[in-house]
């Protein structure tokens, strides 16, 4: 079997593997209490995995695999990735603001996926996964800096970078930029975004649910 993108894949799937570890430590350390803020960022990290591994396959083996295959990969990865986005919001929210404001934030955030859900089914262009990826976390960006300045919640400053290090890695891949014919936009976006999961982690080992 041909592989069609190596880099791409490998890349991919080192993502796939940090996202498995980072979310199987933070479910490990969430796992003494009744943290659902945690729970939840652990689940995120799978998603992650999920998409990067149906990302990884995709771009991989593109060349032998049947356009039925190709399709089911690639909407597995963007549903992924839809799941991860409001996975991250709900627990940004669980841990940033009261619970007696959580229950809108949490309803607009899983009305935001629904509608992503529904609309990805009859299309595929990945502008759409941004469409919808960049809202959540700048809603993530939101509460977190909102923690920050009422309670200098120690997850913040970590959360608060990582989402400025996806969107820098965001960025660099809708550019189209390369290192060279074999390490493309997508290639280095991988490696800048293991960054920001690194700085994820780091945040949600800290978060706690608000009251």
């Amino acid at each position: 079997m041909r592989i069609s993108e190596p880099v791409t894949m490998l890349t991919d799937y080192a993502l796939a593997v940090a996202s498995l570890y980072f979310g199987h430590r933070t479910l490990h350390d969430s796992a003494a209490g009744e943290n659902i803020s945690m729970k939840l960022w652990a689940a995120a990290f799978v998603a992650t995995a999920s998409a990067a591994f149906c990302g990884g396959t995709f771009h991989g083996f593109f060349q032998d695999l049947n356009p039925s295959v190709q399709g089911k990969l690639w909407k597995a990865a963007i549903y992924s990735i839809g799941l991860m986005s409001l996975l991250m919001l709900a627990a940004a929210t669980v841990a940033s603001i009261p619970r007696s404001a959580q229950r809108w934030m949490l309803s607009l955030a899983v009305l935001e996926f629904v509608v992503y859900a529904v609309w990805m089914h009859s299309h595929d262009e990945y502008r759409f996964v941004i469409y919808d990826y960049a809202p959540a976390m700048i809603g993530v960006l939101g509460l977190q800096s909102w923690a920050a300045y009422r309670r200098r919640d120690a997850s913040a400053k970590w959360i608060i970078a990582g989402v400025l290090v996806s969107f820098a890695a965001a960025g660099v891949q809708q550019t189209g930029f390369r290192l060279g014919q074999n390490f493309n936009h997508n290639d280095l976006y991988h490696v800048t975004q293991m960054v920001a999961l690194y700085l994820f982690y780091r945040g949600g080992l800290l978060l706690h649910d608000q009251r």
